[in-house]
């Protein structure tokens, strides 16, 4: 895992996710101090977080983001939540997957926010949310499409649509060179042809 993630930071990605879910993922907190240890690249805490003692445990092992399910969470748990991630100098992530949900995560306050593709009750993926929702978004909000991004053809669309960052994890594992097609990812994000937002 550790080695996996220091070649991806070799290859240029700029945001090292690691997943610390037991049950449905098998990944632990141990799997993402390692490897913090071996990057340098901010750390995002793969995980359903419910409650603050998750946070301070991510902050332990290395995070720097913490993602919250705003369809999860009801809207005074998620407003505590984002503010103690932000007491803590990390970033929170309000993933979202339906215009509601957008307007609940601006009006707790969220500045970063994932679209993210996948369902949170089953593995169907949705890849036309991201064009759904952006719209809602105000300008200052930083937009990541989460999921659904196989090849630079999928990234090329997000950007097109206003995506400021992509989260990519199934495919680049399950890749049969996990570097060489986050490099690829990588090379077309930063092709000067790539739509890109100044935010």
């Amino acid at each position: 895992m550790a080695n996996l993630a220091a070649n991806l930071e070799d290859v240029g990605v700029h945001l090292m996710a690691c997943q610390t879910e037991k049950r449905r993922f098998h990944g632990s907190l141990e799997d993402m101090a390692a490897v913090r240890e071996a990057t340098t690249v901010p750390m995002i805490c793969r995980d359903l977080i419910v409650d603050p003692y998750q946070i301070h445990e991510a902050r332990c092992y290395g995070a720097d983001v913490v993602p919250l399910q705003v369809a999860l969470l009801e809207q005074a748990r998620l407003e505590s939540l984002l503010d103690r991630i932000e007491s803590l100098g990390m970033v929170a992530l309000l993933e979202v997957r339906n215009p509601e949900e957008v307007d609940r995560a601006i009006q707790a306050g969220g500045t970063v926010v994932g679209i993210n593709a996948w369902s949170v009750t089953s593995d169907a993926l949705h890849r036309e949310a991201f064009a759904d929702i952006v719209p809602g978004l105000p300008e200052s909000v930083i937009r990541i499409a989460v999921g659904g991004v196989q090849s630079p053809k999928e990234l090329l669309s997000y950007a097109s649509l206003g995506a400021d960052a992509i989260m990519v994890g199934e495919s680049v594992l399950r890749a049969q060179s996990p570097s060489a097609l986050a490099r690829s990812l990588v090379a077309t994000g930063q092709h000067p042809a790539c739509p890109s937002r100044k935010v």
